[in-house]
């Protein structure tokens, strides 16, 4: 964090010069907070010229993700062309800046994964388990077959599940595939602060009976 911050005056020396040798014409700081960025600004001796909140660019959906790879896996997400960053992120940014932007200056590039020196302590998620948990909560009802499941945390949460279903006579089916929907949704906000990008049930099969 101190590095980032640029607390060291060497390090913040010789950041403010490459700025003044490469001469970029635009510079992008990330930061955590408006906080951050203003105190790096400071160091770099950079001027501010606009702030470019998360939200606005990204869906709660994205953020949220995010956070969970930050607490779970120690990465940081972050909107720059898709590649692994080193850990000297910054500096390389400063000397390669224009890979940032095209020469209409559109942002360009997807989610990069970004593993910091400094990070919070980890929050203990198997995320291998993470299908065992979304079939373990779908089976519970003792109507629903799982006939298959598919589960991608990356690049967006999306969970695609194929049951089969031997329900008495008398029960509703509609109900029940919506109860199971709420489970599951439930289960990814609760247990893992997730929300679903997309998440499909799809019935392949409906046998009907008598109830024992």
């Amino acid at each position: 964090m101190k590095r980032a911050i640029f607390t060291e005056e060497a390090h913040a020396v010789e950041v403010q010069r490459a700025i003044a040798e490469t001469k970029p014409k635009k510079l992008l700081i990330i930061g955590t907070s408006e906080k951050m960025l203003k105190k790096i600004a400071e160091k770099l001796q950079v001027e501010i010229t606009e702030i470019i909140s998360i939200d606005s660019i990204r869906t709660q959906t994205e953020i949220r993700l995010a956070r969970f790879m930050r607490h779970v896996a120690g990465q940081h997400t972050m909107p720059v062309p898709m590649q692994q960053i080193e850990q000297n992120f910054f500096s390389r940014l400063i000397r390669k800046g224009m890979e940032i932007f095209t020469l209409k200056s559109e942002k360009i590039g997807e989610t990069t994964i970004v593993q910091p020196d400094f990070h919070q302590a980890q929050t203990t998620i198997d995320i291998q388990q993470m299908p065992n948990e979304f079939r373990e909560i779908i089976e519970r009802n003792p109507y629903v077959t799982i006939r298959d499941l598919q589960f991608n945390l990356l690049p967006l949460p999306s969970l695609r599940v194929y049951v089969a279903i031997c329900i008495p006579l008398h029960h509703q089916l509609g109900p029940l595939l919506t109860e199971t929907q709420k489970e599951v949704v439930a289960l990814m906000n609760e247990r893992f602060d997730l929300q679903f990008d997309n998440f499909t049930l799809h019935l392949i099969e409906v046998v009907r009976g008598e109830e024992a």
